[in-house]
């Protein structure tokens, strides 16, 4: 497939086999430099096309960004256009993406049971600021962080006050922490395969104490089956179907873009919420 990247005038060629490339940092900039991250989101489908948790977009995305990696920095591609599902924690954005890219995540719409093995694949901010150089720049660009959970239960309808609402949830035995609210879930159950079978979008987490004092952490992730079904004005046919296409390699092109910094604004001392 020649090199990994490569430049051209139409823009930014990346040649991937690489989940890391297909997953990816979503921050708003403002004043050339990103501003507020927001969560993670990641590709879907051959036609430029990402999900992400409702959320972790804002009501104008002027200013939105997905972060890619490139060599030793990122490329910020534009969302162009956003719709939200209706009921669910769910978003489709139309990034800035010409060409085709190479589907490496399908959805998949089966309903799994508990204690079924998941893995969340996404950007938490603490793999940014742990390598932070005194100027406020980071020594190195952040790797994506796989965080392995099962399945507790599902859950339906619930009383809860996590950001984005939604109504059908898995509720997962590990954190993957504040940056990865709209990452994929993906099932583990295909070790080696060269695709990667999303079962559900990250949504947050919380924490819940007993009447006698003991507190659980839990997680959560919106279920695939409830939002694969969805024919979004802005792709004109269901997820399932546009994140599901034919096999094949084909490079992602991302350009042109206009900032190629860190999706991680400067640390002030403290850790921001991302979602």
């Amino acid at each position: 497939m020649g090199e990994p990247v490569q430049y051209g005038p139409d823009g930014i060629f990346i040649h991937t086999t690489d989940i890391r490339d297909a997953v990816f940092p979503l921050a708003e900039v403002a004043d050339g430099r990103a501003a507020n991250p927001t969560g993670t989101g990641f590709l879907v489908g051959l036609s430029g096309f990402a999900l992400t948790a409702s959320h972790c977009v804002p009501r104008d995305v002027t200013n939105l960004r997905a972060f890619f990696r490139l060599p030793n920095r990122w490329a910020a591609v534009h969302v162009l256009a956003a719709e939200r599902h209706p009921t669910e924690d769910v978003a489709l954005l139309r990034l800035s993406i010409k060409g085709q890219i190479w589907g490496m995540l399908r959805l998949d719409d089966r309903r799994l049971s508990p204690e079924h093995g998941v893995e969340v694949l996404g950007y938490p901010e603490e793999t940014f600021y742990e390598r932070l150089r005194p100027d406020g720049t980071a020594s190195y660009n952040p790797q994506i962080v796989n965080t392995r959970a099962y399945i507790r239960r599902l859950v339906n309808n619930p009383d809860h006050d996590m950001r984005g609402g939604g109504e059908s949830f898995y509720e997962l035995s590990q954190l993957a922490g504040d940056g990865c609210s709209g990452a994929p879930a993906v099932a583990y159950d295909a070790p080696g395969s060269k695709t990667y079978k999303v079962v559900g979008i990250y949504k947050g987490q919380r924490q819940m104490t007993s009447s006698g004092g003991i507190t659980t952490s839990v997680g959560y992730a919106t279920r695939s089956e409830m939002f694969a079904g969805w024919c979004p004005d802005i792709l004109c046919q269901t997820l399932l179907k546009e994140a599901n296409p034919p096999d094949g390699v084909e490079p992602i092109v991302l350009g042109p873009t206009d900032f190629a910094g860190s999706p991680y604004p400067p640390h002030d001392g403290a850790s921001a919420s991302r979602g």
